[in-house]
């Protein structure tokens, strides 16, 4: 996900202090769901809360997951970004312009997701993950969802979903054995 592989905190010679944590690890580490980690590390850098669309002062009549799920472009992006620009004579100008670029970029790459462990992240069943091996219709069943979810609560344009659908119907085929592919969670004895 990034390089931050220490933790503890930064003493400036202004004495402003900065707790950095180490964020450094595989999507699939147990730390990914530690809720503090959650908290400062996905919802601030990765999955900027869009607010429901809402300017970043507006409260929404929404429930907290649903406010902080990440939105591309949204006013609290924009205003991420203003304020960016006008502090870019600061002599930390450059690292919050790399900074406030990535989370910006961010909020088209994780869109319709929430940088918390919740169900909203779910698009795709544990179908694929125990599926029958050797069932063509069954994956295929399961994959026709999977771009139906893209579609439908990612909120993902039809052309992508369905580039990803045929990415997943060549990516996820059994034969390969990956980490991934159909079937993936069975024991290897029950293939």
């Amino acid at each position: 996900m990034d390089d931050a592989v220490k933790t503890g905190t930064i003493n400036f010679q202004n004495k402003a202090m900065y707790d950095r944590i180490c964020s450094a690890h595989k999507t699939l580490d147990y730390r990914n769901m530690e809720e503090l980690a959650n908290h400062r590390v996905w919802l601030p850098f990765h999955f900027l809360p869009g607010n429901d669309g809402k300017l970043p002062d507006q409260n929404p009549d929404q429930h907290f997951v649903k406010r902080v799920v990440c939105t591309k472009d949204s006013p609290v992006a924009q205003d991420m970004v203003a304020a960016c620009i006008r502090d870019r004579h600061k002599p930390y100008g450059l690292h919050r312009l790399g900074i406030t670029l990535h989370t910006y970029a961010d909020t088209w790459a994780h869109q319709g997701f929430a940088g918390i462990n919740n169900e909203i992240n779910d698009i795709r069943d544990l179908g694929y993950a125990y599926g029958e091996p050797g069932n063509r219709m069954e994956r295929k069943r399961v994959d026709l969802k999977f771009q139906s979810d893209l579609i439908t609560k990612a909120k993902m344009k039809e052309w992508m979903a369905a580039a990803l659908y045929e990415g997943v119907r060549v990516g996820g085929e059994e034969v390969f054995g990956l980490s991934f592919s159909w079937a993936f969670a069975r024991k290897p004895e029950a293939r």
